[in-house]
């Protein structure tokens, strides 16, 4: 159906006419339909995390991100084995319970101040999500740091496969970039220079 015949057919555009009335946002809520929040909203939501940090891990909770599990479903690829650790690579295998990857998301969880084990992903996840859900910095940065992670583990692992190199120095990038965005923030900034710049 086309946008114009959407709005034709909405019961809020006959209302509007009738009443004189319009807000583009009842419309687009008349459009949409009645659909609940997800879960992880405030994951993706308020994050001070690069765009592309962002859009990835948006990706990763929807469950889109093209794991070579995925490519091999739709016939892209043959090989569906991860490129650290020689087994089966999934979205919850990549980040979470690849040896490899655990490694750094423990890392950085002690970094934050959180100790803990990795646990699987439906199980992370939902820590993160009832973690995130707390109010202070703590969580800001908390969210900053997993969104930053898993886009450094997913460009690490795309330069393990198409440019047959692993960058050493990715837990130091990871650091950087979650100091760096904490530092453009007028509420996180004294967070991160008292708690964040050991980054060694």
């Amino acid at each position: 159906m086309k946008c114009r015949e959407m709005v034709q057919h909405s019961q809020y555009w006959a209302t509007s006419i009738q009443s004189g009335k319009y807000r583009t946002a009842d419309m687009y809520k008349d459009i949409r339909g009645d659909r609940g929040d997800v879960c992880w909203k405030k994951l993706v939501h308020n994050n001070h995390a690069r765009p592309r940090a962002c859009f990835t891990l948006w990706l990763v909770m929807l469950g889109r991100l093209p794991t070579k599990d995925r490519l091999a479903k739709i016939g892209i690829i043959t090989d569906g084995i991860c490129v650290f650790c020689q087994e089966n690579e999934t979205l919850p295998h990549l980040f979470f319970h690849c040896e490899y990857t655990q490694r750094i998301w423990v890392h950085i969880l002690e970094w934050n101040g959180y100790s803990r084990s990795v646990l699987d992903w439906e199980r992370e996840k939902l820590w993160l999500i009832g973690e995130t859900k707390k109010k202070g910095w703590r969580r800001d940065i908390l969210k900053i740091s997993l969104t930053e992670t898993i886009y450094y583990i997913w460009i690490t692992r795309n330069a393990a496969i198409f440019q047959n190199q692993v960058p050493i120095n990715v837990i130091q990038n990871i650091k950087q970039a979650v100091v760096t965005r904490c530092s453009g923030r007028k509420a996180l900034r004294t967070h991160v220079n008292k708690e964040l710049m050991r980054i060694g």
